[in-house]
């Protein structure tokens, strides 16, 4: 039982240790085999995370430390298979600033919003970024799997200087979730300001 209990904790701290090998093999390998590899490391990642939330909540093993590296995984995962694309010319750059833009924007709200008691919880556009975010990180990686020569010009992705159908598929889940990102900021910034309102009120309701 003692081994179970720990087994979510293990899967976070083994994709956090599988990072720097993805890495490896996306940017610095520059093969189809590398970038099959990195494609079988982050699928890999993303079946353990599924399963380490399971187990960790059907059998009530959640602990703050679990929590922690959970996310610590999820972050490292994502920023890599943002930064390591960019890095190979498959995203432009002002994509990836706008990105972390926008991740810096919603996590310097949240630290404002636990200052002031306000709310900021999870959106369903928070959320549903995530989801294309994920989703274009992966359909790079499966046409760099299949193809090794593919860049991004102007504002398309392109195979051998040619638009494909793939190439078409993964320029619009990189444009969607950037534009998805960028309206959940609206929503978490309303989110913000009502949940502020209500705690005002609530002062204001408690001196009077």
């Amino acid at each position: 039982m003692t081994v179970w209990k720990q087994l979510p904790n293990a899967l976070s701290i083994f994709r956090i240790l599988s990072v720097p090998f993805f890495v490896y093999f996306i940017v610095f390998d520059k093969t189809l085999t590398g970038a099959r590899i990195a494609l079988g490391l982050y699928f890999l990642a993303s079946i353990t995370d599924i399963f380490d939330g399971k187990i960790a909540r059907k059998y009530h093993l959640e602990s703050r430390i679990g929590g922690i590296l959970d996310a610590t995984a999820d972050k490292c995962y994502i920023v890599a298979g943002v930064i390591c694309p960019m890095i190979r010319g498959f995203i432009p750059w002002w994509m990836v600033v706008l990105i972390f833009a926008r991740e810096a924007y919603v996590l310097w709200l949240g630290y404002v919003a636990i200052k002031k008691k306000g709310d900021l919880s999870p959106t369903f556009l928070g959320k549903f970024k995530t989801v294309l975010q994920m989703s274009g990180i992966v359909a790079i990686l499966i046409i760099t799997a299949i193809s090794g020569d593919i860049s991004w010009s102007g504002f398309l992705m392109v195979d051998d200087g040619e638009i494909t159908i793939l190439t078409l598929i993964v320029s619009a889940f990189n444009w969607v979730g950037l534009v998805v990102s960028y309206m959940s900021i609206v929503e978490y910034t309303k989110r913000y300001i009502e949940g502020t309102r209500d705690e005002r009120e609530k002062k204001g309701a408690g001196a009077s």
